[in-house]
This record gives structure tokens, C-alpha cells and sequence, in this order.
């Protein structure tokens, strides 16, 4: 467990966050201001007050600490992560900065089964980087439960946004949140898309590209220059051909009936 002088504190944004020393989101942040901006993006500008945030992958809070501020006190944010020293931190993080009233926590991980035996494989060396399989870069692991996001107790039926990143296992998440995606047909999504990582876990690109189209998702890639256009599956089969090993995106995704298809969308 990280010690008080284990810890350092970044402010982004007038966002107090506590992180490990060793932490990559918080020596990013430190470094150049910000992290995942084309995520931040998306979320600053698809999320109103009183709107309901769900945050898939949570670690340390940065993106659920800023969700929390824009949905205010009328709004919630649900916000899921497995690791018990990063549900710690991330506990910390929401009571400093003042949202622990509009802000429910589940320390878990989600799959599309329920499982009270899984494992959660650990990399030492990066805590944004750990899986709810094999991991290649360590052979640590803790014990942790396993829910369907469906059955996970939200409290609240309406999710405005969700926010999945889960180091390849993004597309059994997905399935394990029909329900909800069936009862919002207004929701939108941004998802990590890594196939060496999809591969990795044995769900597999192609399964992930078929889940997320026929749950009636559009995609576009975030933070490309010019903004991306909506991509159809054989789209995104062609651009996954571009991201080998680490190479990853974020997705974001709205309804395909509403929106339509090869249609321009700000990133």
C-alpha cells in the first residue's frame, strides 16, 4: 500500500489529485497540463448538469473527478475500479475535492458474467495497466469479484455517457451492459480501442467491432486532425490494421439509427 510519502498531489483544472509517485497519468498531467485530452474533450462537451456519468476502468478519478464538477449536484457519476490501491486513492480523491455526495464508488471490476473467484493480473510497473486476464507483463495477481455493469446496482436506470477502458477486456464490459444500452437509447460512449490488447484477453478485434455495432453504436476515432468521420465496420476492421502492439485509440460512440453513417464529428 502507497504511503502519505508514496503519494503526490497534481492540480489540473482546479482538480486536486492524489497519485502514486510512479504514476503515469499523474507524471502526465505534472509534465504537460493534462491527460487523454481528446477524452476530456468528449466528456466536457457531452455531459450537462444534472446527467448521469458512468466510468469504466476508473484508477486514480481523473476523469471521474471531472465529470463529477460538470454534472453538478443534481447529476451522478458511478464510477468502477478493481484495484484495491487504486479505489483508494480514488476514494481519496472524490472526498478532497468535494464530491462525495454525487459520486457513488464500487470497488469491482466488470465482465459479462458475474464471478466471485476472478483474478485481477497486476503490472507493477504501470497501475493504469492492469487486466482482468492474463497479464504478459507480470505474474502478480489479486483475488477480486466480477459483475455485469446490468447487475452492478447503479441506483440510477438513466446513463447519459459511459466511459469504458479496461486494457482489452472493453468488449466483455460491453456485453455485459445490454440492459442499459438498450433502456438509454440516447446514450453515448467513448471505449478504448486496442486490438493487440483484445487479442491478448481472447475476446478479439472482430467480436468487439460485431458487439459494438449490434448494440446500434456509431464510431468515431477520437483525436485525429481533421476530426474523424463515423466509421461502418469495415471501417474500423481497416483502422484497427493500424494500431500493432501498444498502439491504441478511444472510440466515441452514439446511436447509429440517430446519427447516421460517414457523417463528420468534432473530436
Amino acid at each position: 500500500m502507497a504511503t502519505v510519502n508514496d503519494l503526490q498531489q497534481v492540480v489540473v483544472d482546479g482538480l486536486k489529485i492524489q497519485a502514486p509517485k510512479t504514476s503515469r497519468i499523474a507524471n502526465r498531467i505534472a509534465a504537460t497540463g493534462f491527460y487523454g485530452w481528446p477524452v476530456v474533450q468528449a466528456i466536457i462537451r457531452n455531459l450537462l448538469p444534472g446527467d448521469h456519468f458512468v466510468d469504466v476502468g476508473a484508477n486514480i478519478g481523473y476523469y471521474t473527478l471531472i465529470a463529477a464538477r460538470i454534472v453538478g449536484d443534481n447529476g451522478l457519476v458511478s464510477a468502477f475500479e478493481p484495484d484495491p490501491e487504486n479505489f483508494r486513492i480514488l476514494q481519496m480523491n472524490v472526498y478532497e475535492n468535494g464530491f462525495s455526495e454525487n459520486t457513488n464508488l464500487f470497488q469491482m471490476g466488470l465482465s459479462n458474467a458475474k464471478s466471485d473467484c476472478a483474478q485481477l493480473h497486476l503490472n507493477p510497473k504501470n497501475d493504469a495497466d492492469h487486466r482482468i486476464y492474463l497479464n504478459p507483463s507480470s505474474n502478480d495477481k489479486i483475488p477480486i469479484t466480477l459483475k455485469r455493469l446490468d447487475d452492478a446496482g447503479l441506483g440510477c436506470d438513466k446513463v447519459d455517457l459511459l466511459k469504458i477502458d479496461t486494457q482489452g477486456a472493453d468488449g466483455l464490459v460491453l456485453e455485459g451492459a445490454q440492459n442499459i444500452i438498450k433502456s438509454n437509447p440516447e446514450l453515448k460512449m467513448i471505449i478504448e480501442f486496442w486490438p493487440c490488447g483484445l487479442e491478448e484477453s481472447a475476446y478479439g478485434t472482430q467480436r468487439f467491432i460485431d458487439t459494438l455495432f449490434s448494440a446500434g453504436f456509431a464510431p468515431v476515432v477520437l483525436g485525429l486532425k481533421p476530426a474523424g468521420k463515423t466509421l461502418s465496420p469495415s471501417g474500423l476492421s481497416e483502422f484497427a490494421k493500424k494500431l500493432s502492439g501498444r498502439k491504441y485509440v478511444n472510440l466515441f460512440c452514439s446511436c447509429a439509427k440517430k446519427n447516421g453513417s460517414d457523417k463528420d464529428v468534432d473530436d
